[in-house]
């Protein structure tokens, strides 16, 4: 299925549509922020930012650090330089924010909050409303950050993928786990998997109708809040 929507083109020189061995050993290195594109060129996700060590000035101009655990620690200035860089033009985030979104929004990157609880499944409102975003930023990157990256970021990218190129849940989430292992955690499986006639019936209908329909599905959503 991958290499049928050219996420796979071995064929062609690389481009930023499909997978990169060499970009994605480099954004996988935890020392270097530990991003990944979860569709390549479309949807990426990373970990939450951290504040830089108040003493610590230096850590604060490059945006990363080592804590006492001798774990990378990366700031928002940090994540927002690398999310320009590879195209994002939206953040999504889905966990409950710290950090400033000014350092985004400085480099071009529109800033959503669409958190929900963590191990657990996106509500109607929020997984519709994340669609949307999808399709109001067809020319980049959507970015998805959520506590690590693997489970609510991973969802959802697995709802866009059934509904864009009609993977099935187990297809969505084998892919999600070739370029981020660990991906989707134990209930969100079920969720794919239960999701998937509705997602495959939005792609049926044609962009056109699927937008409409989200559109008054969003209202009913946020009516139902």
């Amino acid at each position: 299925m991958a290499l049928n929507c050219g996420f796979l083109d071995h064929m062609t020189p690389p481009n930023n549509r499909a997978f990169s061995l060499d970009l994605y050993e480099q954004l996988d290195d935890p020392r270097n922020g530990d991003v990944q594109f979860l569709v390549p060129g479309r949807l990426l996700s990373f970990k939450q930012p951290s504040a830089a060590p108040g003493a610590d000035a230096e850590a604060g101009l490059r945006g990363w650090w080592d804590d006492d655990n001798g774990i990378r620690q990366f700031s928002a200035p940090f994540f927002a330089r690398k999310l320009e860089a590879l195209g994002a033009t939206t953040l999504l985030r889905l966990a409950d924010a710290g950090y400033d979104r000014a350092p985004f929004e400085e480099h071009g990157v529109a800033v959503r909050d669409l958190d929900f609880h963590g191990m657990s499944t996106p509500p109607a409102y929020t997984a519709v409303q994340f669609l949307l975003a999808c399709d109001e930023a067809p020319g980049g990157a959507v970015a998805l950050q959520c506590r690590s990256g693997l489970g609510r970021s991973a969802t959802l990218a697995g709802l866009w993928l059934m509904r864009e190129h009609r993977f099935s849940a187990r297809e969505a989430i084998a892919w999600l786990r070739v370029m981020k292992p660990g991906s989707v955690l134990g209930e969100q499986q079920h969720y794919l998997e239960d999701m998937q006639p509705s997602m495959w019936r939005l792609h049926d209908a044609g962009r056109d109708k699927a937008h409409a329909a989200l559109l008054k599905a969003a209202g009913r959503a946020a009516a139902g809040q």
